[in-house]
C-alpha cells in the first residue's frame, strides 16, 4: 500500500514443506522498479526466521523475470538448482539470514 491506500500487489509465504516455507510476491506493472518486491521480500524473510522460526525458505521465479531473480539475490538468496522448466530455485538458510542481518543494514 502506498500513501492513498492503492493497492500496488501482494505478497506471502507458503507452506508448502513442513518446517519450510516458500516466499512469493508480484506488484502491479505500475509500482515496479520502486523497491517495493524487495521491501515486502525482507519483511516476509523476517517473519519467517525470527516469528515462524523456520529453518529454511525457498523461491523460484520464471527464468525470464529478471526482475525477481534480482530480488531473491538481495535478500540474501542463494541459487539452488532449476525446475523441469528451468525456472532458478533459490533458498535461504535462518543462518544465513541471521549473518546478513548482523554484517548489514539491508534486511
Amino acid at each position: 500500500m502506498v500513501e492513498n491506500y492503492t493497492f500496488i500487489g501482494w505478497c506471502g509465504l507458503d507452506g508448502e514443506t513442513v518446517g519450510k516455507l516458500h516466499i512469493f510476491y508480484s506488484i502491479d506493472k505500475a509500482f515496479r522498479n520502486k523497491g517495493y518486491a524487495t521491501q515486502c521480500a525482507e519483511k516476509l524473510l523476517s517473519y519467517a526466521f525470527d516469528v515462524a522460526q523456520v529453518p529454511f525458505v525457498n523461491g523460484g521465479c520464471d527464468k525470464n523475470n529478471i526482475a525477481s531473480y534480482r530480488v531473491m539475490e538481495k535478500i540474501g538468496m542463494i541459487k539452488d538448482c532449476y525446475d523441469e522448466n528451468g525456472d532458478p530455485l533459490f533458498f535461504i538458510s535462518k543462518e544465513m539470514y541471521q549473518e546478513i542481518s548482523n554484517n548489514t543494514n539491508c534486511l
